[in-house]
């Protein structure tokens, strides 16, 4: 049985394939995750969904989309398409 943030990295992996036709490995999850604690430029804090999850906009490959993030976990839950209304 997968650990929960096991789970939430293989979905955010599908859902990046199966939505943005983007192949991430774990290093990839990593890279956005880290982009997200530091803030940079290919980032953007959209809203915060609860005290743990909030949402960011990503630049990746050329594709844009809307990042959930679980702080807690310190990992990416899903992607979402950007004109997705949260």
């Amino acid at each position: 049985m997968l650990s929960k943030k096991a789970a939430q990295n293989q979905h955010a992996k599908k859902r990046a394939e199966e939505r943005f036709g983007v192949i991430l490995n774990t290093t990839d999850i990593r890279k956005i995750v880290s982009c997200i604690q530091e803030k940079r430029p290919n980032v953007a804090f959209v809203k915060s969904l609860s005290n743990r999850v909030s949402v960011w906009t990503v630049d990746f490959n050329n594709a844009i989309a809307l990042a959930l993030y679980d702080k807690h976990r310190k990992n990416i839950v899903t992607f979402l398409p950007s004109h997705y209304a949260i």
